[in-house]
């Protein structure tokens, strides 16, 4: 039985770009009530105009998700207000690409803080009430970096293998509940990342095939109403992750070497 969308609360995290931007445009269609999470405010309210174009009024919170304080004041807000999520949207992350051992530790603090301790922190907060009404879905970006490591990036690929395996287990947690935890696994795609993360000028950059951010929302969201487990956006990934599951580790290993060659920047 597919899932109607119109009038579910969506708290989104990581609205103002790339596919956070993208889910909330889809999400506006679907005529969600929406709360947009992010910690720039003028892009948050670029995409808040949009929201009210086809009228509706957004919740908007400024919030540094990589702070437990503004996590648990978001949440207090939003109870405060009536707003009880019935779809969370665990989709704010960052990256850093460069060797681990020249990574400064405050950017791998923030990307355990961003990609693992809110996701994680914010599915607790809010599933409580979920169970209470036994109806919900959370659903977590991971990456299909997850399925093998990226040199360059071991800490990033480290904290998504951690999203697609507690997605994993809580939805078998929840298996007599009709609450249901989606794993979405996008491969590369068009999005600010890129220029956060320090790698638009790599060569993997030029290289790689990217799928557009809408593209990621439009099966992301056709997954949450269909009711999916597991969702990788594009053909081409999902093709490509077939392979993974047939080729020998040590092969993969060498072929992300291969890939990812060249792709270190100068401090």
């Amino acid at each position: 039985m597919k899932t109607i969308l119109k009038g579910k609360n969506v708290l989104v995290t990581g609205a103002a770009h790339g596919i956070g931007r993208a889910l909330t445009n889809f999400l506006v269609k679907e005529g969600c009530r929406l709360c947009l999470v992010d910690i720039d405010r003028p892009g948050l309210m670029k995409v808040s105009d949009l929201a009210k174009e086809k009228g509706l009024e957004p919740i908007l919170m400024i919030k540094d998700l990589a702070q437990p304080n503004d996590r648990q004041s978001l949440i207090s807000s939003l109870d405060e207000k009536g707003f009880y999520v019935d779809i969370l949207i665990n989709n704010v992350g960052v990256g850093f690409w460069r060797y681990f051992q020249d990574t400064p530790w405050e950017k791998l603090d923030q990307i355990i803080e961003t990609n693992i301790k809110c996701m994680t922190h914010l599915t607790k907060l809010v599933l409580p009430g979920m169970l209470v009404r036994n109806e919900g879905y959370i659903v977590n970006l991971s990456s299909t970096a997850s399925f093998i490591g990226a040199p360059n990036a071991a800490c990033y690929s480290a904290t998504k293998a951690y999203i697609s395996i507690f997605s994993e287990t809580l939805n078998m947690e929840l298996k007599k509940t009709r609450v249901k935890v989606i794993c979405v696994f996008p491969g590369a795609t068009d999005t600010p990342f890129w220029k956060y993360a320090m790698m638009d000028n790599s060569k993997y950059s030029r290289d790689i095939r990217r799928m557009t951010a809408e593209e990621v929302a439009e099966e992301t969201v056709a997954a949450i109403r269909a009711g999916k487990a597991i969702i990788i956006p594009g053909a081409r990934n999902r093709l490509n992750m077939v392979i993974v599951k047939f080729l020998p580790r040590k092969l993969l290993k060498k072929i992300a070497l291969n890939r990812f060659n060249g792709i270190n920047i100068k401090k």
